[in-house]
């Protein structure tokens, strides 16, 4: 996370009404003693999915960016996947759209949670 700029994990989330200063609805999420967002709670479902997002965020980013990279490492040592084919041919990585479009949307997800320009 060497690019980030926000709060370093943990990030928790509180129990609902754990701070006086926001209804007993509420849940805060805290990291270090400060508060990095309140979640509003209607008593769903949704709402505790919500909260739980959030607190999860900056582990979810360093867990996807350290994916990314040992994908990268994979794909910039090999040529591709050897066994693909019953023939034994090496289907190269670009055979793999789907893979690509993956990369490239985690990529840009991270961009957008970084704050860089066209995210």
């Amino acid at each position: 996370m060497d690019k980030t700029s926000f709060t370093q994990e943990p990030w928790e989330a509180s129990e609902r009404g754990d701070y006086s200063d926001f209804d007993a609805k509420s849940r805060v999420i805290m990291a270090d003693d400060m508060r990095i967002a309140v979640v509003h709670h209607s008593g769903d479902d949704e709402s505790e999915g919500n909260s739980n997002l959030i607190a999860g965020a900056p582990e979810l980013y360093r867990s996807l960016q350290e994916l990314l990279d040992d994908i990268n490492d994979i794909v910039r040592e090999s040529e591709g996947v050897a066994g693909f084919h019953l023939n034994g041919d090496v289907e190269p990585w670009e055979g793999y759209s789907s893979l690509s479009g993956s990369i490239h949307r985690a990529q840009t997800a991270l961009k957008g949670a970084r704050g860089e320009a066209n995210a």
